[in-house]
C-alpha cells in the first residue's frame, strides 16, 4: 500500500454562547482527548503563561493616576429595570447573567449539548472516512494490477519489437539468398543461350554417333534440372522473406494495441485513486475540524465561570446622583469592583480586576518576548473618573454625568460608563498613534489575550472593545 500523505488544515474557533474568546481565561487547561481520536489530532493553543501572579494590591495602597489623555469609550446603554431612589445619571449598565448556579448550569448544559452534536457527527465522519479508505485501498489495488499487466504488456512489445528485427534479418536473408539465386538462374541462361541444347541434339544426329546423341541429351536433362532448381529456390526464399516479414510487423501491431490498452487502464485506475484519495483528504479534514471543535468546547467550561464574571463586571455598575436644592450634589456608587478585586500587574503601573490579571501578565510576556515592552494604566475608580470629567466637562452636575462624551475635550466617559470603572480596560503608554510598535504589535496579537481596540483610541484596549 502505498504511502498517503494527508493535509490537515487548522480550524478556526467558531463563536459560542458565550461572547468572550477563550484567551480571557486565566487559565486554560487542555481537554479530555475523545475515546477514539483520529489519525490527526489539533492540539489547542494555551495562553502563555505569565512570568509571575500579579500581586494583589491592598486597599490602603495608592493606584497610579489615569493618563494624561482622553477616554471616551462608553459602555453601550441597555434599558433600567425600574428607576432606583435619586436622580441617575449614569444608568445601571447591561442586564447582569441569572444569579447564582443556574446560568452557569444552562451555560455547561449547552455546551455539554454541543459536544454531543459534534460527537455524534464525529462519529458518522469516521465512519465515512474508513469507508472512504476502504474504497481507496480496493482502488490501490486495482491500479496495483493495472500497473502489473501494463508491465507485462509493454515487455511483451519490447519482446515483439526484438523479433521484428530477427524477422527483418532473416528476411533480408532470404532475399539475399534469393537474389544469388536469380544470379544463378541468370547466368545459366546465358549459358544455354550460347549453347543451346537443341544444337547439341542436332549435332550429335548429323554425326550418327549414339555416345554424342546420350551426352546431348543428358546435358540437356541437367541443365533443365539447374534451372528448375534456381527458379524454385528463389520463389521459397522470396515467400519466406515476405512471410516473416509480415508475421513480424503483425507481432508488433498487436503488442503496441495491448500497450496502449494497458496504459489507457492504469490511467484510468490512477484517475479514480486520485480521486479517491481527494474523498478521503476531505473526510479526514472533516474529522479533525470536528475533533478540534469538541476540543474549543471541552476548553470552554472549566473557565466558563471566570468568563461569565467578566462579563457580569461589564454589566455590572450604578452611579446614583442626589442633588441639593443648592446645586451641590452626593454620589453613591453601586456594582463596582472593590480594593479586593483589583491586582497591579507585577513590575508595571498596570491595574486590572482580577478575572483578566492572568491574561493581561500573559500578554506583556508575550510581547517582552518578541521585543516590545508594554505598560500604562488600567483601573481607575468612579471618584477619579468625575475628576476627569470636571476638568474635561465642565463643572456642573449636568456637565459631569449627562453631558455626552464627544461634548468633553478630550471626549470623556461618563461616570460609570468606563471599562477602566471595572479594571476591564488598560491604556497603555507609548501607543497614541498606530504607526507606533505598541500598537503594531497589540493590532497583531491582543485578541489571543482577549483585549480589543476601541478605534478611536489606539492606546485603549478592553475586554469587550468600549
Amino acid at each position: 500500500m502505498r504511502t498517503r500523505v494527508v493535509a490537515v488544515a487548522s480550524v478556526a474557533t467558531f463563536l459560542l454562547i458565550v461572547p468572550v474568546a477563550a484567551a480571557q481565561s486565566p487559565s486554560v487547561t487542555t481537554p479530555p482527548a475523545p475515546a477514539n481520536p483520529p489519525a490527526p489530532t489539533v492540539p489547542a493553543t494555551a495562553v502563555p503563561a505569565p512570568p509571575a501572579p500579579p500581586a494583589v494590591v491592598p486597599t490602603t495602597a495608592p493606584l497610579p493616576d489615569a493618563p494624561p489623555i482622553g477616554d471616551g469609550a462608553e459602555i453601550p446603554e441597555a434599558p433600567a429595570a425600574g428607576n432606583p431612589t435619586g436622580p441617575v445619571f449614569g444608568p445601571v449598565l447591561g442586564v447582569s447573567p441569572p444569579a447564582g448556579g443556574a446560568s452557569l448550569d444552562a451555560a455547561r448544559a449547552a455546551i455539554a449539548e454541543q459536544i454531543a452534536e459534534r460527537g455524534d457527527a464525529l462519529a458518522v465522519a469516521r465512519d465515512l472516512q474508513n469507508e472512504l479508505t476502504t474504497q481507496l485501498d480496493g482502488a490501490d489495488s486495482a491500479l496495483a494490477t493495472a500497473q502489473a499487466d501494463l508491465d507485462r504488456e509493454l515487455q511483451r512489445r519490447e519482446d515483439a519489437e526484438a523479433t521484428a528485427e530477427d524477422a527483418e534479418a532473416d528476411a533480408e536473408a532470404a532475399l539475399d539468398e534469393a537474389r544469388e539465386a536469380r544470379r544463378e538462374l541468370r547466368d545459366l541462361a546465358v549459358v544455354m543461350y550460347v549453347d543451346p541444347p537443341q544444337q547439341l541434339q542436332v549435332a550429335a544426329a548429323l554425326n550418327g554417333g549414339m555416345s554424342e546423341r546420350l551426352a546431348a541429351e543428358s546435358l540437356l536433362a541437367a541443365k533443365s534440372d539447374l534451372s528448375q532448381r534456381a527458379a524454385a529456390r528463389t520463389e521459397r526464399a522470396e515467400r519466406r522473406a515476405d512471410r516473416l516479414a509480415r508475421s513480424a510487423d503483425r507481432a508488433v501491431l498487436a503488442a503496441k494495441e495491448g500497450a496502449a490498452r494497458a496504459e489507457e487502464q492504469t490511467a484510468a485506475f490512477a484517475a479514480e485513486v486520485e480521486q479517491r484519495q481527494a474523498a478521503v483528504d476531505l473526510a479526514t479534514l472533516r474529522t479533525a475540524a470536528l475533533f478540534a471543535e469538541i476540543g474549543t468546547l471541552a476548553q470552554l467550561s472549566p473557565s466558563l465561570e471566570a468568563r461569565m464574571g467578566i462579563q457580569s463586571a461589564i454589566s455590572s455598575g450604578n452611579v446614583q446622583v442626589a442633588i441639593a436644592a443648592d446645586g451641590s450634589w452626593s454620589v453613591a456608587t453601586v456594582g463596582f469592583p472593590g480594593a479586593g478585586d483589583i491586582v497591579r500587574i507585577v513590575g508595571t503601573t498596570i491595574t486590572v480586576h482580577r478575572l483578566i490579571a492572568d491574561q493581561v501578565a500573559a500578554l506583556l510576556n508575550a510581547a517582552a518576548m518578541d521585543g516590545v515592552v508594554l505598560d500604562g494604566w488600567g483601573y481607575r475608580d468612579t471618584q477619579r473618573q468625575i475628576e476627569l470629567r470636571r476638568a474635561h466637562c465642565g463643572p456642573s452636575a449636568d456637565a459631569v454625568f449627562s453631558a455626552p462624551s464627544s461634548s468633553c475635550s478630550p471626549p470623556t466617559a461618563r461616570p460609570g460608563r468606563s471599562m477602566h470603572e471595572r479594571g476591564l480596560a488598560v491604556d497603555f503608554k507609548s501607543c497614541n498613534s498606530r504607526s507606533l510598535p505598541c500598537y503594531q504589535w497589540l493590532s497583531r496579537n491582543a485578541a489571543r489575550f482577549g483585549l480589543f481596540n476601541l478605534p478611536s483610541e489606539p492606546w485603549h484596549w478592553s475586554t469587550n472593545g468600549n
